[in-house]
């Protein structure tokens, strides 16, 4: 199944619960951090959880909120902050997000999150589009890192237990970066036909972030920088 849930519509809602091929996931987006992310809505206890927006910020990022418990999910670490199930991790699926132009033309059998939602939003309409093209940030951090500008996007990839962040414009511009992190080979690539990042370990993909360095800094404070 090849499902695509626009920015449009999440930058306005934050997350979706869905189910894809039988198995409960989740699809949430922050815009105070530029970043989205896929993950399984199958908790410790083997149960399916629904997330919504707990209208809480956490290092500069929206926090989630499971209905269940409402306890407080940090999504750049995909992990709970607070509530009954503080420091519980759930777990990451594998995305990408190409452009419109490339779900139509390479994807043309996916199913497209309507905007038939129920809500009277303007979907037409970003509200964060300001905010993503100054420098700033709009809530405390507690670790600001100097080494990039605050909203460089950057592809975060965790690996062997350690962090490390690529410039995207320099993804984009070399095509692909091969790279060691602790004893593993990565390889992080852009594919200019879908317009997007993949990355990869043993040719097989593995996780990845895009997202304001800021943000990738605060939840990772020992990353490296990868420099060619």
């Amino acid at each position: 199944q090849q499902r695509f849930y626009p920015f449009a519509i999440l930058v306005w809602h934050g997350v979706v619960n869905d189910v894809i091929a039988g198995r409960p996931i989740a699809v949430a987006y922050s815009p105070l951090t530029d970043e989205a992310i896929v993950f399984d809505r199958i908790g410790s206890d083997g149960l399916a959880t629904t997330f919504a927006w707990s209208g809480d910020v956490y290092e500069n990022s929206e926090l989630l909120a499971d209905t269940q418990t409402d306890s407080r999910w940090w999504i750049q670490r995909l992990q709970a902050v607070s509530g009954p199930r503080a420091g519980e991790a759930l777990s990451e699926k594998i995305f990408f997000t190409p452009s419109w132009r490339a779900i139509k033309s390479e994807f043309p059998n996916a199913d497209v999150l309507s905007r038939q939602t129920g809500f009277d939003r303007d979907y037409t309409f970003n509200p964060y589009a300001a905010y993503a093209q100054n420098a700033e940030w709009r809530f405390p951090l507690s670790h600001v890192d100097a080494r990039l500008p605050a909203k460089k996007r950057v592809v975060g990839v965790l690996s062997g237990g350690q962090a490390k962040a690529y410039p995207l414009d320099l993804v984009r511009q070399q095509k692909i970066v091969r790279d060691t992190i602790g004893t593993l080979q990565v390889a992080v690539s852009y594919d200019a036909d879908i317009d997007a990042v993949r990355v990869t370990v043993a040719e097989k993909p593995i996780p990845s972030h895009q997202l304001f360095w800021f943000a990738w800094a605060a939840a990772y404070p020992q990353t490296e920088i990868f420099a060619p």
